[in-house]
């Protein structure tokens, strides 16, 4: 049995919904990230910024967390 947390750091309803559809644990964590595009931000540059503003957010909260590359990055 898999005894990681899951931490949703996003307050998207739609996507607790889809978690709960999986029947997976899970928490959610509101990080309070701008996510405004940065101007001539490519969409992917901006996911995978905000993935890691997200995650940076949250990590203090969750430190069993932290470990995911994305809280650790720069």
């Amino acid at each position: 049995m898999n005894s990681q947390l899951l931490v949703l750091a996003s307050t998207s309803i739609y996507r607790s919904e889809l978690l709960k559809r999986l029947q997976l644990p899970f928490e959610t964590a509101a990080p309070g990230v701008d996510e405004t595009p940065l101007p001539d931000e490519s969409a992917r540059a901006t996911s995978v910024r905000l993935a890691q503003l997200k995650a940076r957010a949250i990590a203090a909260a969750y430190p069993e967390v932290a470990r995911y590359p994305y809280a650790a990055s720069k």
